[in-house]
């Protein structure tokens, strides 16, 4: 765990300077969110917390789509 969390803040410590120093603030929110979303999962993954699957979630808004497009696309028999 706390391998993971030197880690962690190593990543922070490079990255997150020189987007501030460019002003870069949309790719600093974008970093931060997914940055966020892989530390959380990280965390958890160590300490063998059961987390739900990002797949889930996809599945979950674009399988219907995807279920409808392949009812259109069949070729007709």
């Amino acid at each position: 765990m706390l391998l993971l969390i030197i880690a962690l803040v190593a990543i922070l410590l490079y990255e997150v300077p020189s987007l501030v120093r460019k002003k870069m603030w949309r790719e600093l929110g974008v970093f931060s969110g997914l940055y966020l979303i892989g530390a959380v999962y990280s965390v958890g993954q160590v300490m063998r917390i059961d987390l739900p699957n990002p797949a889930d979630l996809l599945t979950f808004i674009y399988g219907p789509l995807a279920d409808y497009l392949d009812k259109i696309l069949q070729p007709p028999s």
